[in-house]
């Protein structure tokens, strides 16, 4: 495609970049702004475009409605953040003193947890809790040790089509388990 091809074009790309300015995410002083934008956006689009798939007009369209979303995201996401661009944990940084390194090494355990909405584990916590457990398979009888085995790691209609039994006797062996780790302090969900 060349510019002659898309000249045609010039107009709907003006409506649309007059409809956004229109809006409160803008200014009508952006409106040459938008239009570069969403030229910019065809251009880089220009090669993808397959006349097999969709006609010109179809194409050009789907391209601008998404730099208009595009524009609107970005708008959006930075009214949200205050004004303070995101950056990515990929891109390197110098602490004073130090060596350069990558932003991922400042994110420790606990902004995961509170970013994922999670708490931190307790390492030691989690090392009490598995030789709690190790503690009471290691008293069950082996048929009912090697079904809460199973269910650490699968669900229980898998346990049950895994060992050729019904679901109703797998969740009476789990009945059978709970008081060996209610002695221990341990909860089955």
């Amino acid at each position: 495609m060349s510019m002659i091809d898309l000249s045609r074009y010039l107009p709907g790309i003006q409506a649309k970049a007059r409809q956004l300015c229109r809006r409160k995410e803008f200014s009508p002083s952006e409106r040459e702004d938008i239009e570069q934008e969403l030229w910019l956006a065809v251009l880089q689009q220009a090669e993808r475009f397959d006349p097999a798939r969709a006609s010109l007009d179809t194409f050009l369209d789907r391209v601008v409605s998404q730099g208009v979303a595009m524009l609107l995201r970005s708008r959006n996401r930075r009214k949200r953040g205050h004004g303070i661009s995101p950056l990515s944990l990929e891109n390197d940084y110098t602490p004073p003193g130090e060596e350069l390194k990558p932003l991922s090494d400042t994110v420790s355990r606990e902004d995961v947890a509170r970013r994922l909405g999670t708490q931190s584990e307790d390492p030691i916590a989690r090392l009490d809790q598995t030789e709690a457990i190790e503690s009471v398979l290691a008293r069950m009888p082996e048929r009912l040790r090697d079904i809460c085995l199973r269910l650490m790691t699968s669900t229980l209609a898998s346990v049950a089509r895994q060992l050729g039994v019904s679901r109703h006797q797998v969740r009476k062996a789990v009945e059978r388990a709970r008081p060996y780790f209610e002695q221990a302090g341990l909860e089955l969900a």
